[in-house]
């Protein structure tokens, strides 16, 4: 009987199903970033785990990232090829961080958002807050990542490559979208309206307190 090796039987998925085994593993790697995220960074152990935080970013990973990184290496693989393998390694590289990046970002911080039931005010307060650093950080670590990916790795792999790496990467997302949501709720304090004074005193005055003589 032959000895199961998960990793060829994960190769065969993925070349069967490509779009449907990358969101997957997405979500997983997603979920498992904000597991590290909370209780390796933000230290809230076991009975502090915000449980549903993980289950959104499973959700975001699942239905928008996972099959957006899938059919963007398509059309990268697709459309741009030149004569000389490197040059469509750095074209490819370029167009990925100053395309898909921004949308990969975006749609982080926006998805998780929704899902968190925020304002689109708060949305927009949370993406002005946050965005640009994201980004910056993004392109220190993913350009040299994506270099040697484009360059190194088969197609179907890429999307395996980056969920690894993207296991930290998204510690990190999760951190940042999680200290967004704090600076916000500090910065926003619900305002706290006095009690109503009773009516019964407002419309009726004391009867005069006589003296006795």
């Amino acid at each position: 009987m032959p000895k199961f090796n998960p990793f060829r039987y994960y190769s065969q998925l993925l070349h069967r199903h490509p779009v449907s085994v990358q969101s997957v593993t997405t979500a997983g790697m997603f979920a498992a970033g904000d597991v590290i995220a909370q209780q390796y960074v933000e230290r809230k152990g076991v009975k502090g785990h915000e449980w549903g935080r993980t289950a959104r970013l499973g959700i975001v990973g699942l239905c928008i990232t996972g099959p957006a990184v899938a059919n963007w290496y398509k059309l990268l693989e697709r459309y741009i090829t030149t004569s000389s393998h490197l040059r469509s390694t750095l074209t490819r590289v370029v167009v990925d961080q100053l395309i898909f990046s921004q949308f990969s970002i975006f749609s982080f911080l926006s998805a998780s958002s929704v899902l968190e039931g925020k304002s689109l005010d708060e949305i927009s307060g949370k993406l002005q807050q946050g965005y640009w650093d994201a980004l910056v950080m993004n392109w220190k670590v993913w350009t040299p990542i994506q270099v040697a990916n484009f360059y190194v790795i088969p197609m179907y792999w890429r999307s395996l490559v980056v969920n690894t790496v993207a296991l930290f990467w998204n510690t990190y997302m999760s951190n940042i979208n999680y200290k967004l949501n704090q600076s916000s709720s500090t910065d926003n304090p619900k305002s706290i309206e006095p009690a109503p004074a009773d009516a019964s005193t407002n419309s009726e005055s004391k009867p005069p307190v006589k003296l006795k003589q």
